[in-house]
């Protein structure tokens, strides 16, 4: 099954749906709800997607893990290493804390190929349904893909 992001999950579903977005290496001076520390184009894009959706989502930090919108945290710097151990590590954090709280049935990324490779196919084993509707896309077409549908 495919996932297009013309059409957001039904409301019904959207309770079973979890969007991961990637953070980003903007960041605001000072700590703050995670939803406002990040300032990337990107980022804030896709947020509006999910909030104007009304869809559950959350961050995938390269620093903290899984964070969610209201978290407060601390500006950091901080990238996602491009090893596949370090990866894999990573990935099996987010699974871990995704597990905690009820794995989705439905995992739309926002992210990149490096945030998405390893968690992908610990989701999938798990049973979880996951969607990269950007993937392939270079970060002009991501941010006007974006831009246009929170601007609908």
């Amino acid at each position: 099954m495919s996932f297009s992001l013309d059409c957001p999950p039904r409301a019904e579903a959207s309770a079973d749906t979890l969007v991961l977005v990637a953070c980003c290496g903007r960041k605001l001076d000072h700590a703050a709800p995670a939803r406002e520390l990040y300032q990337g184009a990107l980022f804030k894009f896709s947020m509006a997607y999910c909030v104007r959706h009304q869809l559950d989502w959350a961050i995938l930090s390269a620093k903290l893990g899984l964070v969610a919108p209201d978290y407060v945290v601390e500006p950091y710097e901080s990238r996602l290493s491009s090893s596949r151990t370090a990866q894999a590590l990573w990935a099996e954090r987010v699974f871990t804390s995704l597990q905690r709280n009820r794995l989705p049935r439905q995992a739309i990324f926002l992210a990149g190929s490096d945030y998405r490779a390893e968690l992908t196919k610990r989701l999938a084993a798990a049973g979880v349904e996951c969607h990269a509707p950007l993937a392939g896309l270079g970060i002009g077409q991501k941010l006007g893909r974006m831009k246009a549908l929170t601007s609908r």
